[in-house]
């Protein structure tokens, strides 16, 4: 018996899109982000559609999780004149996710390696809201950020919510956005100085200041009376 393994079939209509017309196919591959990326060739499938079908495998030892493959795809098609073209979906590129079945004896994946595995599926799952508009992109920032660092509450409420309504997981995770978010600046209190201070520093043991307010001026001493003149002698 060898190696467990996903076989996905891939079926790639390029009618109307950017690679309508081409006379050859390739569909570039990769799991978990892109990891072991490979190329097939795709063959045209019969009659006047422009449809193109092939297969990729990936074994399961190679993925975070056994039980779980998530698969992102681009395809470059050859025009008659020799052009290469790409259709990655508008640069968000293509995703498939496959989870396999409940009892088919696939080993479970250790705890870090399956934190690693939630991460990786929350990403793509923050992909198609974001795509959808179902949470800002605000929110879709702070999310991917959280995922990667591997906080167990958000990949707890992703877990709770996971497989339900678009709408349901968004507003879990969009809840726990609200919770890890930064608090913005609280201004509690502006004051301008009223009147200047004297600043003191510690110098030798003793203390010296630094006159720092608006010294007085002395008053100023009268000046002194004139001598008085020396009185005549009575005769």
């Amino acid at each position: 018996m060898g190696e467990p393994a996903f076989a996905v079939a891939l079926r790639y209509d390029a009618s109307g899109g950017p690679l309508a017309g081409s006379v050859s196919v390739t569909a570039r591959c990769g799991h978990s982000g892109w990891q072991d990326a490979v190329e097939v060739a795709l063959d045209k499938e019969g009659g006047a559609g422009d449809v193109w079908t092939g297969a990729v495998s990936v074994r399961a030892s190679r993925l975070p999780s056994p039980a779980r493959l998530e698969l992102q795809a681009a395809f470059a098609g050859s025009s008659p004149a020799g052009d290469v073209r790409w259709d990655n979906n508008a640069g968000a590129d293509y995703a498939i996710a496959v989870d396999v079945a409940r009892g088919v004896g696939l080993a479970a994946a250790p705890p870090r390696r399956a934190r690693a595995a939630a991460a990786a599926s929350l990403h793509v799952t923050l992909d198609a809201l974001a795509a959808a508009r179902a949470l800002p992109p605000e929110a879709v920032a702070l999310l991917r950020t959280l995922a990667w660092q591997g906080d167990g509450a958000v990949l707890a409420a992703y877990a709770a919510a996971r497989g339900g309504p678009d709408a349901r997981l968004a507003a879990a995770l969009g809840a726990r956005c609200g919770v890890a978010a930064r608090p913005g600046l609280h201004v509690v209190h502006v004051a301008s100085e009223a009147a200047p201070f004297a600043k003191a520093r510690r110098v030798g043991g003793g203390r010296r200041g630094w006159g720092c307010g608006v010294r007085a001026r002395p008053t100023p001493r009268p000046p002194p009376p004139p001598p008085r003149s020396a009185a005549s002698p009575t005769s």
